[in-house]
């Protein structure tokens, strides 16, 4: 994201967030949890390919108080709340941070809310397991950019509200949060007009620890993540080396590309007749730079910020999964689990196959490139599946291209393709015996090949 407060959370090691109890306890090892009192907004996600243009989807939050400020850039979130029941809990959360009603902790001067990941039944509150984030701005009226390019804002202040109402009258709220702390509910205080509870922060397993935290089990957690895979057995220190080099590489390749982008003539005389603040190529440009230098910075203080191995597990992960802008399940899932060793596994897998798709897109669009110049300006449309797929047979020798590492891998059609919609299905046995269903999309024909 482009905005950082001056309202987000001063910078304390990670091991001095969790203070002793009193001597009293009876566990020596016990740590003192926040317990804060908030507001908990849940807002599901789309059915997947059933997005709905006048319900924004709502990025799940991800912890980033145990950060510097510095480092908490790209935990910083716009969603816009059409629902009065949504904007109804923000409000709230800034009258109980204005009248000291939150808790003790000295967080009374900043409005939380509590951002729900999951649940353990569907009209069940207790249990429910989510991360507590701050409202950093808001305003009414739907326009998340404007608050975050931060036009003109005193950031000590809120925005004037400039009402843009719905055909219905509904003026929606544009709020931009920061994501705080994972936390579990443990007891509902109210459950009218919206959930009020009272919840606890909810920390990982110490792996030397012989007793165990009980999180969320998703329906999710037997899949895919269970099968035998290169990272199945490796041991946490490879994991963090693997996973840094793969998201160094990420983050240079991104930030050569967006370097490398210029606009069209048509883009700029659209851009221009619609009196756009920044084009996109430029905030393409400041994204990725900003990503680069955050993941450069974290890298030389993780050790400050997080010194055991449980903390540096938990802060990687999180970090690793706001660099690679993980879609929502993920996220979810990452805030449900309470082992940082497994956490780190389920990241690596995902930062794997991302890279991999980011770079078979590189090559798609290197192919492009290299073609005449004045023919590829005069193409219109979507692109086509190129003629040869029409002759895919079951049978068929392959090549497809998987990623960085493996590259390209043969493989045999072993049924006849479906064509759904605009991208055919194609069932391959790869030469090591794994067989997977494959779609054969225009956008990344480049990963396709005749053997």
């Amino acid at each position: 994201m482009l905005l950082a407060s001056d309202n987000v959370t001063s910078f304390v090691p990670f091991a001095q967030q969790h203070r002793p109890l009193p001597q009293q306890s009876s566990s020596a090892t016990c740590l003192y949890l926040r317990q804060v009192k908030v507001g908990l907004l849940d807002v599901p996600d789309p059915q997947e390919g059933k997005q709905d243009e006048n319900q924004p989807l709502v990025v799940m939050p991800l912890p980033s108080d145990h950060l510097p400020n510095e480092l908490r850039d790209l935990n910083v979130y716009g969603m816009e709340l059409t629902r009065p029941v949504h904007k109804l809990i923000m409000e709230d959360a800034v009258e109980r941070a204005s009248s000291g009603m939150n808790n003790n902790n000295g967080d009374d001067d900043k409005p939380i809310y509590g951002h729900v990941a999951w649940k353990p039944q569907k009209d069940s509150w207790e249990g429910a397991i989510g991360c507590v984030s701050e409202i950093i701005l808001q305003a009414d009226g739907g326009n998340v950019d404007a608050l975050l390019m931060g036009g003109g804002v005193d950031q000590g202040s809120m925005l004037e509200t400039a009402a843009q109402q719905n055909e219905d009258g509904n003026v929606p709220k544009t709020v931009v949060t920061s994501g705080g702390f994972r936390f579990v509910v443990r007891k509902v205080i109210q459950e009218v007009p919206f959930p009020v509870a009272m919840v606890e922060e909810l920390p990982d397993e110490d792996p030397s620890d012989g007793s165990s935290i009980v999180a969320a089990e998703t329906e999710e957690d037997d899949e895919e993540e269970d099968d035998d895979d290169e990272y199945s057995d490796m041991d946490p220190p490879e994991m963090m080396k693997e996973l840094f080099r793969l998201l160094q590489t990420y983050v240079d390749k991104n930030v050569q590309d967006a370097a490398n982008q210029q606009m069209s003539p048509l883009e700029e005389a659209i851009l221009e007749g619609a009196a756009a603040a920044t084009d996109p190529i430029t905030l393409e440009k400041v994204r990725s730079e900003q990503v680069a230098a955050t993941l450069i910075a974290f890298r030389g203080s993780i050790l400050d910020i997080a010194p055991t191995p449980t903390e540096g597990y938990f802060c990687i992960a999180f970090m690793a999964a706001e660099i690679m802008d993980l879609k929502n399940s993920i996220r979810r899932k990452l805030l449900t689990m309470v082992d940082g060793t497994e956490r780190l596994r389920v990241v690596l897998r995902q930062v794997k196959e991302a890279t991999g798709m980011a770079q078979a897109r590189r090559m798609a669009k290197e192919i492009t490139d290299a073609n005449d110049e004045s023919s590829r300006d005069l193409k219109v449309g979507t692109p086509e599946l190129p003629p040869w797929s029409r002759q895919i047979t079951k049978g068929m020798k392959l090549e497809y291209y998987w990623n960085e590492e493996w590259e390209w891998c043969a493989a045999e059609v072993i049924d006849d393709p479906v064509m759904v919609v605009d991208e055919l299905l194609v069932t391959v046995r790869f030469d090591d015996g794994e067989v997977h269903k494959l779609p054969f999309h225009p956008d990344e024909k480049a990963r396709w090949r005749p053997a």
